[in-house]
């Protein structure tokens, strides 16, 4: 499959994280790679180097796991909240509101549900 291909790239989400968030590019390109953002983010984001853990974060025995790079991580979560700001569009930004609140929930736990359902709110009003 072509696009899981492309989700194995080094830099594919902060390349998708940089066209949606350039607002010299056509909305519909914007949009369409925020999308695709928030679905690799939220489908591939739980995944890390320790192999035996990302089997049992598997939903389906043949789910591909992909491993988002270390780096790439790290770009996107010292970006998307600056495309949050800067991109006016309600529809891009839900995408954008929809990565932070799958990182917040991979990386701080259950236990901080309250306050990222607090953050999301604020992003979508």
């Amino acid at each position: 499959n072509n696009k899981n291909k492309a989700r194995e790239i080094k830099n594919f989400g902060p390349f998708l994280l940089q066209i949606s968030a350039d607002i010299k590019n056509p909305f519909e390109i914007q949009q369409n790679a925020a999308i695709q953002l928030k679905n690799f983010v939220t489908k591939f984001w739980k995944f890390t180097e320790n192999h035996q853990k990302n089997l049992s974060f598997r939903y389906e025995e043949d789910e591909k796991i992909i491993v988002i790079p270390a780096e790439d991580k790290a770009y996107i979560r010292n970006n998307i909240l600056e495309a949050v700001l800067v991109n006016q569009n309600k529809l891009i930004r839900k995408q954008y509101s929809e990565c932070i609140k799958k990182i917040s929930l991979y990386e701080l736990g259950k236990d901080f549900k309250f306050i990222i359902n607090s953050i999301e709110d604020c992003f979508n009003s």
